[in-house]
C-alpha cells in the first residue's frame, strides 16, 4: 500500500512539474504576443504621425490607437496576474508534495533560495548557494509590471491627443 501511495504522489509531482512548465510557457507566449501587438500599435501611431494631416485628425487617431492599446494592456495585466497565481500555486503544491516524498527537495530549496533568500548549504560538495541582491526580485512580478509601463505610455498618448483636441 505504501508503494502505491508513493507512486501516486510521484505521478502527481510529475504532473505538477509539467503543468508548471506549461503555465510558464503560456506566460512567455502571452508576453511575446502583448509586446508584438503593442509594437504594431506603435508603428501604426508613428506612421499616422508621419503622414501630413491636420493636427485634430492626428490627435483623434492617437486617441483611438491609445484606447485600443490601453484595453489590450489592461486585459494582459489581468491575465498575467491570474497566471502568476497559478505559478504560485504550483510552487506551493510542489513543496507540499516534496514534504510527503523525502528526500525530494528541488522546489523546496528553490523556494527557500529564491523567495526566502536563504543560503543553501551542500555539505557533500562543500558548496553554498545564495541569491545576490540584484537577483532577489521575482521575475514573475517584474514581468507582471510590464503592462503597467505600457498602460502609462498609452495613457500619455491618450492625454496628449485629448489635450490637442481640447486646446
Amino acid at each position: 500500500m505504501e508503494e502505491d501511495i508513493e507512486a501516486k504522489l510521484l505521478e502527481e509531482y510529475r504532473a505538477n512539474v509539467e503543468l508548471w512548465k506549461h503555465d510558464d510557457n503560456l506566460r512567455q507566449q502571452r508576453i511575446g504576443n502583448f509586446l508584438t501587438t503593442n509594437t504594431i500599435l506603435l508603428v501604426a501611431l508613428g506612421t499616422l504621425l508621419s503622414i501630413k494631416h491636420d493636427i485634430k485628425s492626428l490627435a483623434l487617431s492617437a486617441i483611438l490607437i491609445s484606447i485600443f492599446g490601453l484595453l489590450i494592456s489592461f486585459f494582459c495585466l489581468s491575465i498575467l496576474n491570474r497566471n502568476a497565481q497559478y505559478i504560485r500555486f504550483r510552487r506551493a503544491h510542489l513543496k507540499y508534495l516534496e514534504r510527503k516524498m523525502p528526500p525530494m527537495s528541488t522546489f523546496t530549496n528553490t523556494y527557500d533560495a529564491f523567495y526566502e533568500h536563504k543560503t543553501l548549504e551542500y555539505q557533500e560538495i562543500d558548496q553554498t548557494f545564495s541569491i545576490p541582491e540584484r537577483g532577489k526580485k521575482s521575475s514573475t512580478i517584474t514581468e507582471g509590471n510590464l503592462p503597467v509601463l505600457i498602460i502609462i505610455f498609452w495613457a500619455l498618448v491618450f492625454l496628449t491627443g485629448l489635450g490637442v483636441l481640447i486646446f
